[in-house]
């Protein structure tokens, strides 16, 4: 009895000393084989975080899952670094129970710990309350809320106080606040890169990419992309589930570059993982994206597969933004394969709905209104809708949407006579598309603008070329703009 005592004393006394140097995995695995599951939990809280800025995630949960669980929720500290690790692995359904247990048994979880350490665990709950609804619904993310958090955070705290950072040009982002969120995004740059979380790096890179699509610079986006990718691979990370972050960006560039392939590869592979992990937001976006993809693919029953996905992810969500979002790609599916009348039901009651949402999202469901008016040829509606949402687009620097707006107003201009502007809109707008790359816009919208191209394509103004390598349309020609 007295040498198991001593030998565990022997691997007390080794942990303590492994902890100092920053051994963690030696450290950890001493004050496993001590026998002494209290001393092992203080271990676990002096290693776990250093851990975590490692993103050494499987290591973190291997050793967590061995401590004794009634000892692990006496431990707040413990609870709450789990659900950071659910939050960075995208299991944000678990993430979100987690903090909900904490918050009922605060007091009693977080009465053990005094000093620095008690404030650690309040800066980690306030990045955690702030944070978790970005994966839940980014809409959600309130800017007040996030400023109060960071400013109760402790300057030392920065891999905390990165992450939130990130939160404020996300929240401007989804109010169509664009200029805002680049500004913020370029202030928040500072403290992301050189802080050691890596996960809020690649928020960063989501958000930037995003926000460089919105301003309709595909080329931008996918340098952003790349440039995140290539730090997981520097990092050994190329297979984790940090890629995932930048999916939802790359498949819509690689839609709107018509290149349907490779958006379907990327597009599978992501929802492979974020239905196994919970995150609704995610499925309901890449299953909505997804099912425009196999209908310009032609394959129409697994266009509606996926569009059932998204609606069932956006009603399980249940929050207002998500559902428009999912019924602004079901308006945009229902008239890619024909159908105006569920588009139109839609469009009117969500006009008397309208104040609800955000900037960003009305700018989004006032296209496909625009689009259901030409399609239905109530062209003079159509202008004086589409003109409104150019001078809002403008002020906002929406470069893309207003891409599709000047597609659209071209077409328009061109049934109702109006050669002249018909033609100048056209023009700017594949001016736009061939620096840029776009090339499905004009794929999607092919019966709309089939007449105003085969006008102004005598006129050089169009060359025809090898039809695309995916997705293309018969009549369209492919998209190679001389300057």
């Amino acid at each position: 009895m007295v040498d198991r005592e001593r030998f565990n004393a022997v691997h007390r006394r080794a942990a303590l000393w492994f902890v100092r140097e920053g051994y963690l995995e030696d450290a950890l695995r001493h004050g496993f084989s001590s026998g002494d599951m209290q001393f092992f939990g203080d271990i676990l809280e002096d290693c776990l975080p250093a851990l975590h800025n490692r993103y050494e995630l499987a290591t973190f949960q291997k050793w967590l899952r061995k401590l004794p669980r009634e000892i692990y929720l006496e431990r707040g500290f413990l609870m709450i670094l789990e659900c950071l690790l659910k939050v960075e692995s995208l299991r944000v359904a678990d993430a979100k129970a987690i903090l909900d247990t904490i918050e009922q048994r605060r007091d009693v979880l977080l009465e053990r710990y005094t000093g620095t350490k008690r404030k650690l665990c309040d800066d980690y709950l306030r990045s955690l309350r702030s944070g978790i609804p970005l994966f839940i619904d980014p809409a959600l993310v309130e800017v007040d809320a996030i400023n109060e958090a960071l400013r109760q955070i402790a300057p030392e705290c920065e891999a905390l106080g990165s992450l939130v950072k990130t939160l404020i040009p996300s929240s401007y982002l989804m109010q169509g606040k664009i200029l805002s969120a680049k500004k913020a995004l370029e202030e928040a740059s500072v403290l992301v890169f050189s802080s050691p979380n890596l996960f809020a790096q690649l928020i960063w890179f989501r958000l930037a990419a995003f926000l460089e699509l919105t301003q309709g610079r595909l080329h931008k986006s996918e340098a952003i992309i790349d440039e995140a990718l290539l730090l997981l691979q520097r990092k050994g990370l190329s297979d984790t589930e940090l890629t995932f972050l930048i999916a939802l960006p790359r498949v819509c560039g690689l839609v709107m570059r018509n290149d349907l392939e490779h958006a379907l590869e990327h597009s599978i592979t992501t929802l492979s993982y974020v239905e196994r992990s919970g995150f609704l937001f995610e499925v309901a976006q890449q299953n909505a994206l997804l099912s425009l993809v196999y209908a310009a693919s032609g394959h129409t029953d697994d266009a509606c597969r996926h569009m059932e996905k998204a609606q069932w992810a956006a009603k399980e969500l249940g929050t207002p933004s998500v559902m428009l979002s999912v019924d602004i790609y079901k308006a945009r599916l229902s008239m890619a394969l024909g159908d105006l009348k569920w588009a139109r039901e839609w469009a009117d009651k969500r006009f008397m709905r309208k104040t609800d949402s955000s900037l960003l999202d009305n700018v989004r469901a006032d296209l496909v209104y625009g689009e259901l008016l030409c399609r239905e040829e109530d062209y003079r509606t159509a202008i004086s809708h589409l003109e409104n949402i150019h001078d809002l687009c403008i002020k906002e620097n929406m470069l893309e949407a207003i891409l599709f707006v000047k597609i659209l107003l071209s077409s328009a201009f061109y049934a109702m006579d109006n050669i002249k502007k018909a033609e100048t809109t056209m023009t700017d707008a594949l001016n736009f598309a061939g620096a840029e790359g776009y090339i499905r816009p004009f794929v999607d919208l092919a019966s709309l603008i089939t007449p105003i191209l085969t006008h102004i394509a005598p006129l050089g103004r169009l060359q025809r070329s090898p039809p695309p390598p995916d997705g293309g349309s018969e009549g369209l020609p492919y998209l190679n703009i001389r300057h």
